[in-house]
């Protein structure tokens, strides 16, 4: 990896025109362009790929606004299937750690970013609180980004990519990405807890089939069945702009790991003494969200329509025009 006094030559050697600009360490990049904002440029992002047998290892810095094809930048690097390196590794590398639940939380916790830890406290036989974690706090967006951000993750467990995996008397906010055949991950937050999980092959040797959509949301969904039942069962305070804009939820097909799952959340439930962030719904529906029977499905797509420029019309001020 080239030092610091490397890369200023070599932009020197290239003409290169650059500023540095020294400032505090930030947790993302909406902090960041508070320190450049008075700069020309655009925002950028890295990523930290590898070649397939993980021997060769590349930094790739672009446009935070553009995506990359993985394909074509294999061909241009002559090296067969890049893949994002495994958060072991990056942390051994770099020194860094990938934090996915952790950045996340910043959304849930309305802009302020707490060191990521699941024990709060441990007490004795006798009730006694015999340990408390120490959780650090920063803000890293305001409140009123933190809630549009939500807004739009909540449609992801409703109407998007994550309506498999929400758990049972449970509203959930999150993402999921797929990273063609190597990677694919789910998250998902209350005002509790984040929850993250990842399904792929760090080595490149193997490959996954279908997305995240799919058997990844499964089982997401069933580690959260056991976990979330132990949490406050705090509700969101923003609405979902799908249901804002009466467009239903879709409602998977009845299985029998759904109901499998259904069945731990009541357990959990009875054992900790809790009901959920939201009011009971068939979560196990047997109607599938392409059965059109009985549904005025021009007046849908509309509502479909209104509830994305609704959302666009709350959200466009985090990004600009």
């Amino acid at each position: 990896m080239r030092t610091f006094a490397e890369v200023e030559k070599l932009l020197t050697e290239l003409s290169i025109p650059y500023k540095i600009v020294e400032h505090p360490a930030s947790h993302s990049t909406e902090e960041s362009d508070n320190y450049i904002k008075d700069y020309e440029g655009c925002r950028s992002k890295t990523l930290i790929l590898a070649n397939k047998k993980s021997t060769q290892f590349y930094m790739i810095i672009m446009d935070d606004a553009k995506q990359v094809d993985m394909n074509r930048l294999s061909e241009i690097l002559e090296v067969k299937r890049l893949h994002f390196i495994s958060e072991d590794r990056l942390e051994e590398m770099l020194g860094l750690n990938s934090g996915i639940a952790q950045a996340y939380q910043a959304f849930a916790n309305g802009g302020v970013m707490n060191d990521a830890h699941l024990i709060t406290k441990i007490e004795n036989a006798a009730g006694q609180v015999v340990k408390t974690a120490k959780v650090n706090k920063k803000r890293v967006v305001s409140k009123d980004t933190a809630d549009k951000m939500t807004q739009m993750m909540l449609g992801t467990y409703t109407n998007g990519s994550a309506w498999k995996a929400s758990p049972k008397s449970y509203t959930l906010a999150g993402k999921t990405g797929t990273n063609e055949d190597q990677d694919q991950w789910v998250v998902g937050y209350t005002p509790d807890v984040v929850m993250a999980l990842w399904v792929g092959y760090s080595d490149g040797k193997y490959k996954l089939t279908g997305s995240s959509e799919g058997q990844t949301s499964v089982i997401f969904r069933q580690e959260a069945s056991y976990m979330l039942p132990y949490t406050k069962g705090t509700p969101f305070t923003v609405e979902n702009p799908y249901a804002q804009a009466g467009v239903a939820a879709q409602q998977p097909y009845w299985t029998q790991q759904r109901q499998y799952q259904d069945d731990i959340v009541d357990q959990e439930q009875a054992e900790a003494n809790t009901t959920g962030n939201t009011p009971e719904s068939s979560s196990s529906s047997t109607s599938s969200s392409s059965d059109s029977n009985g549904l005025d499905l021009g007046k849908i797509g509309k509502n479909i329509g209104d509830a994305a420029k609704n959302a666009w019309d709350k959200v466009k001020g985090v990004f600009g025009n």
